[in-house]
């Protein structure tokens, strides 16, 4: 990202007035999105293994969070108002699927 590579332009939602923010794309980068798949999942395995969590959980866990990273990058690259749903069942999917397994 900080070279200007992984990114695609998506057209934007809410046009802007302010010309420091002003114009008909913006670029999403998806290189973020693929760390995320990446990475993510073993920072819950390291922490979830050192708290003691059964398998299942922990395998429950890193799937709901690749879930809530792939909802993510479809809610980014679409440029409709459909967007903010992916987003919301992502979010939603590991509150809720933690707060169920870990018993919030």
């Amino acid at each position: 990202m900080g070279s200007n590579l992984g990114f695609t332009p998506i057209a934007v939602e809410f046009h802007r007035s302010d010309p420091k923010v002003a114009g008909n794309y913006r670029s999403i980068y998806y290189a973020r999105y693929i760390d995320w798949f990446i990475t993510t999942p073993l920072l819950l395995l390291d922490l979830l293994l050192t708290a003691g969590m059964p398998w299942p959980t922990i395998l429950w866990v890193i799937m709901v969070d690749e879930i809530m990273v792939i909802t993510g990058l479809i809610g980014a690259l679409i440029d409709n108002r459909y967007k903010w749903a992916y987003f919301a069942f992502g979010k939603h999917s590991l509150f809720f699927s933690l707060c169920l397994r870990v018993s919030c």
